[in-house]
Formats: C-alpha cells, structure tokens, sequence
C-alpha cells in the first residue's frame, strides 16, 4: 500500500499505529488551553481588583469568563484523555 516509514520517524509512527498520536495531541491542547485560561482569568481578575473594567476594549468581566470555560475545557480535554487510558 504505502512506504513503511519507521525508519525515519520510529517514534512517530509507533504512537500513530497505536493510536497514541490523538491523544498526545488532545493532552497537549487541553495543557494549552488550561494554561491559557490561567493566565486569562488572572491577568483579569488583577485588572478588576486594581479598579480597571475594560481590558483592550473588553469588559474584565467577560475575559474572565472567557479564562475560566478555557480552564473548564481544558480540564473536559484532559478528564478525555484519562478515561481513554484507563479503558486500554
């Protein structure tokens, strides 16, 4: 069917037959997303402390909505991919 590629990318490829390659791939957002909802929910629950509600024309208060449900999905993205490793 198709060129055999272990040679070069041994490690790649392994994770992609096994199926290992998505999850890596939805741990890793859901890491990115945790972080960034993080950051978000901080930087505007600073904002809103010191007296500022409007962060780069938005209101402290969506952004950090906006942080906590990138948090919340990210939690959502990670709880997927333990429940897919304890199955296995």
């Amino acid at each position: 069917m198709g060129r055999d590629l272990t040679p070069r990318f041994p490690g790649i490829v392994a994770q992609a037959r096994g199926g290992m390659l998505v999850e890596r791939a939805v741990e890793l957002v859901g890491y990115a997303m945790g972080l960034i909802g993080i950051v978000a929910a901080a930087v505007a629950g600073i904002a809103r402390l010191s007296g500022r509600y409007h962060l780069a024309g938005m209101g402290a208060d969506s952004v950090l909505a906006g942080g906590t449900a990138l948090l919340a999905a990210g939690c959502f993205a990670l709880l997927f991919v333990l429940l897919r490793r304890a199955r296995a």
